[in-house]
């Protein structure tokens, strides 16, 4: 690397191509540090001298190689041998807060941003791709520990419409996450019907049998709900209202 870097005044395209033929390896080359892994302070030489390197090359260049530059491995497709290595290479490891500060810092850094909106420039989806990524959030959506940990991360001060605690504690609650839970297993127990009209594929809802508000203690037992369509639970809030005033 100090030999492409000691002569940056070839200009751009004559340096890259000198630097990348004197780097050059002939096949089933194995290099002396074969297996040994680099230290921390290696690492950081490593990318201290990379970072320069891209540093002395122009916009215009940086951005032919994100278009037009293909890697020997584009297309290429793993043996399960191979993937299987990757696998158990990285089975176990967990970044450092250090790590996790570091890489945060560079990926909000314009430069890094630039680079990666360059590489997915004029990029499309297809529709497989679009499915297979619907399939996953929909799966991953299903897991409650992860709902519950994003519903936490936005909950109270750290939600963008926080206005200083004004929602109302009955408001909080049916708007949580506790009661979406408590309404699916209502609906997956009564096999989406509607108890009252057996009417099934309509706007359902999950009715609290004793009230929501005089019974805190039933206010998530699956027992104290009933799936009942948009119809007949109105009608039943009308009985009570009518119950109610006479």
């Amino acid at each position: 690397m100090d030999r492409i870097l000691s002569n940056p005044e070839r200009g751009d395209k004559e340096w890259l191509k000198t630097g990348i033929n004197q780097m050059a390896f002939k096949p089933g080359h194995i290099t002396w540090n074969k297996g040994i892994p680099c230290s921390r302070e290696t690492r950081v030489k490593i990318s201290e001298s990379v970072k320069k390197a891209m540093a002395m090359l122009t916009a215009e260049c940086l951005a032919n190689i994100a278009k037009g530059n293909k890697g020997k491995n584009k297309g290429r497709i793993h043996t399960e041998e191979t993937k299987r290595k990757f696998r158990e290479s990285h089975l176990g490891k967990k970044l450092t807060e250090e790590h996790k500060g570091a890489i945060k810092l560079r990926m909000n850094e314009p430069d890094m941003k630039v680079k990666i909106s360059m590489v997915h420039l004029g990029r499309r989806h297809s529709p497989e791709e679009i499915a297979n990524r619907s399939a996953g959030i929909k799966k991953a959506y299903e897991s409650i520990g992860l709902r519950r940990k994003l519903s936490d991360m936005r909950r109270g001060e750290k939600s963008c419409k926080w206005k200083g605690g004004i929602t109302s504690q009955n408001k909080l609650l049916r708007g949580g996450l506790e009661i979406d839970i408590w309404r699916k297993k209502v609906f997956e127990r009564d096999g989406y019907v509607c108890q009252q009209c057996f009417t099934k594929g309509n706007r359902l809802h999950a009715h609290h049998i004793q009230r929501f508000s005089e019974h805190p203690d039933l206010r998530f037992d699956v027992s104290n709900g009933i799936t009942l369509c948009e119809k007949c639970h109105k009608e039943i809030h009308k009985k009570i209202v009518f119950k109610e005033a006479a």
